[in-house]
């Protein structure tokens, strides 16, 4: 069976979040929700945080939020950058693992203390 013929240009059709996921370039749009919400870094943060990887997750968050801001930066005032809807999804994952991290101590805590007493 033959491979399917590459598309024209006239009947390419990818929306703006699959170019965002794909090739980020200077014609990048700026980030918004769905486009970090659908980014492979974030997709693969919520994986490490399913399997328990919880630094891992943090540091991926990390990353992407200082990379978020950066590609932020140029469209948006610095006033209103911290609150800017694209970061929404990470500022959520971050807190759900920092929750993750204190249960998980808590726990431990927890265990030593019926231990040692």
């Amino acid at each position: 069976m033959a491979a399917p013929a590459p598309l024209s240009p006239q009947q390419a059709t990818t929306s703006p979040i699959d170019n965002a996921l794909t090739k980020p370039s200077a014609d990048t749009p700026t980030p918004t929700y769905l486009t970090i919400k659908h980014s492979p870094s974030y997709q693969t943060a919520k994986s490490h945080l399913s399997a328990g990887d919880l630094d891992i997750v943090l540091t991926l968050v990390e990353a992407q939020i200082a990379s978020t801001c950066e590609a932020l930066g140029k469209d948006v005032k610095e006033d209103d950058l911290d609150m800017h809807e694209a970061l929404c999804p990470l500022y959520y994952l971050y807190g759900t693992t920092l929750l993750y991290l204190v249960e998980e101590s808590e726990s431990m805590m927890n265990g030593q203390q019926g231990k040692v007493s």
